[in-house]
């Protein structure tokens, strides 16, 4: 049973990371990053253009890291969910038994998904 949460939580939260773009999140982040130091430092660029971008700039980092913050409290939801069903969970994902259970899953999963999308 312990093991089953972990192998149906670990797909639940494979799917969310994968539904909510939680990679390209992180890259716009430093994309966007980029483009401030960029637009910050260059002397072609005027004070009231420059005001203008990074206020468009801070707006695009903020919008990714808020879908980041949801994605990790839908996780952490779900982890106290299941913790609720079943006291060991917690202890079963946090484990390095656990831990290596999970991975070889994913790894799985994620071939598995691949081959039929």
């Amino acid at each position: 049973m312990h093991y089953f949460l972990a192998i149906v939580f670990s797909s639940i939260s494979y799917e969310l990371v994968i539904y909510l773009k939680l990679i390209e999140n992180f890259k716009k982040i430093l994309k966007t990053g980029r483009k401030i130091l960029k637009t910050t430092f260059s002397k072609k660029i005027s004070d009231s253009w420059k005001e203008k971008s990074l206020l468009k700039y801070a707006v695009n980092i903020f919008l990714s890291s808020l879908k980041i913050i949801l994605l990790l409290s839908l996780i952490l939801i779900i982890i106290y969910l299941i913790q609720s069903i079943n006291n060991d969970f917690l202890s079963l994902i946090t484990n390095i038994k656990g831990l290596i259970i999970i991975s070889v899953y994913l790894y799985i999963y994620h071939k598995i998904r691949n081959l039929l999308l």
